[in-house]
C-alpha cells in the first residue's frame, strides 16, 4: 500500500472521555428512621472495640448481639452471667489476648479479644470480634464439594 492511497482514512475508534463525575448521596435524615446499612451488619459476624477505660469506642454490627440499653461500657453491656467477656477485656488490657463463647438472643458467638497498641507499644484499649456459630451458616460436613 502507498502512502497515497491512505488519503480520505480515517481513524474511527473512539477518544477518550474522563469518566462522569457522581453526584452526591442524598443526605440521611435520622428523624426518618433511614439509616445507612452498615456492612458489617451483611455478615456473620460482629465487631466492637474499646479504650483503655473499657468504654465502647466503636460498636458497627453489635445490634446483632442484643447490646443492653444505654450500654457505655462492657461492664455494663455484659451482665452478671457473662463474666467471661469482662474477663477477656481485662485480660487484653493487660497484653494477652483471649476467647470467649457469648451466647445472645438465641445466637452463640464465638468472639476474640485482643490488646489495641498505640504507637509508643501501650495498650490503649481493646478490640472484638465475634464470629456467629449458627447451625445454617456452617458448611454440611456431610456434602461432598467439588
Amino acid at each position: 500500500m502507498r502512502q497515497w492511497d491512505l488519503i480520505g482514512i480515517t481513524d474511527s475508534a473512539p477518544t477518550w472521555a474522563p469518566p462522569k463525575p457522581r453526584l452526591p448521596e442524598p443526605p440521611i435524615d435520622p428523624a426518618a428512621g433511614a439509616e445507612r446499612p452498615v456492612v458489617v451488619d451483611l455478615f456473620p459476624f460482629t465487631l466492637w472495640s474499646t479504650d483503655s477505660a473499657l468504654r465502647f469506642t466503636s460498636t458497627p454490627g453489635t445490634a446483632r448481639i442484643g447490646l443492653r440499653a444505654g450500654s457505655s461500657d462492657v461492664l455494663v453491656a455484659f451482665g452478671p452471667d457473662e463474666t467471661d467477656a469482662v474477663d477477656a477485656h481485662i485480660c487484653a488490657l493487660g497484653g494477652t489476648g483471649s476467647s470467649f463463647d457469648l451466647h445472645r438472643n438465641g445466637r452463640t458467638f464465638r468472639c476474640r479479644v485482643s490488646p489495641v497498641r498505640a504507637n509508643d507499644g501501650e495498650v490503649c484499649g481493646t478490640i472484638c470480634v465475634g464470629l456467629e456459630l449458627d447451625a445454617d451458616l456452617l458448611v454440611d460436613p456431610t456434602v461432598e464439594y467439588a
